[in-house]
């Protein structure tokens, strides 16, 4: 909060002190129009005052000092070293760690964790402490060695989607240019806990954040006509399932869902779509189904249906969701004629689209429009050519 020292010494005070009976915690910051109302340094300490503004002449001071006092970054205060130590064979438990694709680590000037290798069951190798540097060339290092992922703590990763959740409740608040990336990056933790920890309580809290702060998001592109080509860029890396659940959204607010309970339940069951998938197998690998064999393909044929039995299971997910999930793989009728429902089509079209167009090493966007979009129902095609102004056989430059 600036204040200004034109007003006199008891204006001044009977705010200040008025201010400090509230306990707030928003940092005060003077503002000095000439020499003659300058405070000196122990004056401003027993206003509480965190800076002092001498002669500012346009918003460029203030705006700096805002900077300084909230740095617009990802900063956690929990950063610390765990006591084991590096490189060296530790047992520790699976059932505290997580696996994080060594591809989806940030680059950064330091770890948000305490980073692991894991060498067999109970057996991990720590190579990186929190606040280390961590630069690409270190993650490809990993990725060259065959270690598809890198294993951190639970808790620590509970923390960090604390930190990405009010992250992206502030850009939003805000507005920031890079809230697309701030809703995807907390939908990739979200996404990594559900599908590798478990649907507790804090993750599913933390997931309808995501879907609340995700339908804001579509929301306001929409009003504000804006395209979503850099919505799409931002979910290019990220997690599958929380693309999914973006994209998912965004056809169910052009297919007519108009509430935001209603999409919220289309974006929970794309974001839960692959959940039986990893819940025997952290570590599944991404590949497309026509590169599965074996134990890998028999799990992935089965996916859909367990999914849906893990959910209907725990009796706290509406019937709507659990459907869904049992049918992300079906298209208009299942093999036994009966037809599936339009959310259970929605989360089967956008996870295909995520496959061969947002996260694709090749993209085709029209050959998806095209033809991979027939078996849908054809409002879905239409959607789906709205949001991207694509008219039926005429290809837009």
């Amino acid at each position: 909060m600036f204040i200004s020292l034109s007003f006199t010494q008891v204006e001044i005070n009977e705010f200040v002190n008025q201010y400090h009976a509230l306990e707030r915690k928003v940092p005060l910051v003077a503002i000095s129009h000439n020499a003659r109302t300058n405070m000196s340094g122990a004056k401003l300490q027993d206003f509480g005052f965190s800076a002092q503004l001498e002669q500012p002449i346009d918003m460029g001071p203030l705006v700096k000092q805002l900077q300084q006092l909230f740095p617009d970054k990802h900063k956690w205060d929990g950063i610390e070293a765990s006591q084991e130590a590096k490189e060296s064979e530790l047992e520790l438990s699976d059932q505290d760690f997580l696996p994080i694709a060594t591809q989806d680590f940030l680059q950064t000037d330091k770890c948000f964790f305490n980073v692991f290798v894991r060498l067999n069951a109970n057996k991990f190798v720590k190579i990186l402490n929190a606040g280390d540097p961590f630069d690409r060339d270190f993650a490809e290092k990993y990725n060259a060695q065959k270690f598809e992922s890198l294993w951190v703590k639970k808790s620590e990763h509970q923390q960090y989607t604390n930190l990405s959740e009010k992250n992206a409740s502030s850009g939003l608040k805000r507005q920031s240019a890079d809230v697309g990336r701030r809703i995807a990056h907390l939908g990739d933790n979200v996404s990594q806990a559900l599908t590798r920890v478990g649907l507790s309580d804090d993750n599913l809290l933390y997931a309808d954040r995501f879907l609340e702060h995700s339908v804001g998001f579509l929301r306001q592109q929409r009003l504000e006509g804006n395209g979503f080509t850099k919505m799409l860029d931002d979910l290019a890396n990220s997690e599958h399932c929380a693309a999914v659940s973006v994209i998912a959204g965004l056809l169910a607010s052009h297919l007519g869902f108009e509430s935001t309970k209603a999409v919220k339940v289309v974006g929970l069951a794309a974001l839960l779509h692959d959940v039986a998938i990893y819940k025997d197998r952290k570590e599944f690998p991404a590949e497309l189904p026509l590169m599965l064999t074996g134990a890998d393909l028999e799990l992935f044929n089965g996916h859909a249906r367990d999914g849906a039995k893990i959910l209907a299971e725990m009796g706290i997910f509406d019937e709507v969701v659990i459907q869904a999930v049992a049918q992300h793989h079906d298209k208009k009728t299942n093999l036994e004629g009966h037809a599936t429902n339009l959310v259970g089509e929605i989360v089967s079209a956008s996870d295909l689209f995520c496959h061969q167009v947002v996260q694709a090493a090749n993209p085709q966007l029209d050959r998806f429009l095209d033809r991979e979009l027939k078996p849908y129902r054809p409002q879905i095609e239409a959607a789906f050519r709205a949001i991207f102004k694509r008219k039926p056989g005429r290809h837009a430059v």
